[in-house]
């Protein structure tokens, strides 16, 4: 079974240019944020797995897609898209995306997670993982 969740939190930043910053993946989350940015997690103790990201300068109702990939084979046209959730978020939010466990654990190997804002001209953000 595979679940996603997205949230978000109005914050405030003086730079008037929107943006994807901070993005950290965890095993848990601190308040609006992630304490550590994890590059590892064990697939039988890692329930689930937390991307959070700033999106400063948002416009109202602007939408980050974030895709959730298992990339072991190494060939980006080969990657397994494993999930994908589509948040909305207000000004200066914060992006909160989960993956949460599958049942009996994820394969253990290489992963990623890309963050696309749906706004021209702002950089999409590519986090990798691995599951030990």
């Amino acid at each position: 079974m595979m679940m996603v969740a997205c949230g978000n939190k109005k914050d405030e930043k003086k730079d008037s240019t929107p943006k994807l910053t901070d993005a950290k993946l965890c095993s848990e989350v601190s308040g609006t944020s992630c304490k550590e940015d994890e590059t590892s997690f064990y697939g039988n103790g890692t329930d689930t797995i937390h991307f959070m990201a700033r999106f400063d300068n948002a416009p109202a109702k602007a939408k980050v897609k974030v895709t959730w990939y298992y990339s072991e084979t190494g060939d980006e046209d080969k990657y397994q898209e494993i999930l994908v959730a589509n948040c909305q978020v207000e000004s200066d939010a914060t992006i909160h995306a989960k993956l949460f466990l599958m049942t009996p654990g994820w394969p253990y190997g290489k992963y990623q997670v890309v963050a696309v804002p749906e706004i021209e001209g702002v950089m999409s953000v590519v986090k990798d993982f691995t599951i030990e």
